[in-house]
């Protein structure tokens, strides 16, 4: 580089070249004085100057060394070092993983699809990054032989790569454990379900002015009516508002449906006892 002029004077091994360019460096550099001195210089220096200049080129040109294929070299090293790949972002597959486990909670086919896609393609980029920076790196290496071969002394810094860690290799298989555990968690432990782990029906909790009732017996899987299992314990507003017992009436509106679930809420009577509104119930629960 032409910047480099002052430092590449200065090498040992110029030294002896420079010494024959003596008088004509003396010429031009008193030109050069007078003209920072008096800001022109006479006819008659101009013309001791410029024979000097052009002796100076004619040297310079014949000890010029094969610089086109150093200078080949140099922007084959420059290209491949600019084509170093872009490390790949993983925060967009590791927010899919997640979103498909929680779909997986509630629906297995569409939460493993997602989290599926999301390994698949963490991974694929992850691979491919890998592979890519592999072969660019050995081609550097080549280029940076193929430069050291043709030249004696660097005076201008080649182009060489900014090596940072990217730790992809890392970070795509953290990720990848990180989405199977939430995938695994949301498999095994149910979510939004009222049986505790023993499988038996979870009681209410009995409130201040709510009687005690005896704990049903847990059906066993034998049993007919092993599939109205969850009707047992609980109250009768309870049953109506609850998911599983509305599914049966799709008809009725919502209007109706709360004027029918006020009728079986149940009310402490001072005579009476234990009463729904209009009904007298016979016992707190079914």
């Amino acid at each position: 580089m032409a910047d480099d002029l002052s430092e590449a004077v200065t090498l040992e091994e110029h030294q002896p070249f420079l010494e024959t360019l003596s008088r004509e460096f003396e010429v031009t550099t008193k030109a050069i004085r007078l003209a920072l001195d008096i800001g022109s210089i006479s006819l008659a220096e101009k013309e001791k100057a410029m024979p000097a200049v052009y002796e100076i080129e004619r040297k310079c040109t014949e000890h010029q060394g094969a610089l086109i294929d150093l200078g080949t070299a140099s922007s084959t090293l420059l290209s491949t070092v600019r084509t170093w790949p872009k490390p790949p972002g993983l925060m967009a597959p590791l927010l899919v993983g997640l979103v498909g486990c929680f779909i997986l909670a509630h629906s297995v086919p569409a939460g493993l699809l997602l989290v599926v896609a999301a390994l698949v393609y963490g991974g694929y980029n992850a691979v491919t990054f890998t592979r890519r920076k592999g072969v660019i790196a050995a081609a550097i290496d080549n280029a940076n032989r193929w430069f050291d071969s043709l030249l004696k002394v660097e005076v201008t810094p080649r182009p060489a790569l900014k090596v940072r860690n990217d730790f992809v290799h890392l970070k795509a298989i953290g990720f990848g454990a990180v989405i199977l555990l939430a995938g695994a968690y949301a498999l095994l432990v149910p979510s939004r379900q009222f049986n505790n782990p023993s499988g038996a029906p979870v009681q209410p909790a009995a409130s201040a002015d709510a009687p005690m009732a005896a704990t049903a017996p847990a059906p066993t899987a034998g049993r007919s009516d092993a599939a109205f299992s969850w009707l047992v314990g609980k109250y009768p507003s309870d049953v109506v508002n609850d998911r599983r017992f509305r599914a049966a009436f799709k008809g009725v509106s919502r209007n109706d449906w709360a004027k029918i679930s006020e009728r079986l809420t149940v009310r402490w009577h001072p005579i009476k006892g234990w009463v729904s509104r209009g009904v007298w119930l016979h016992g707190p629960r079914l």
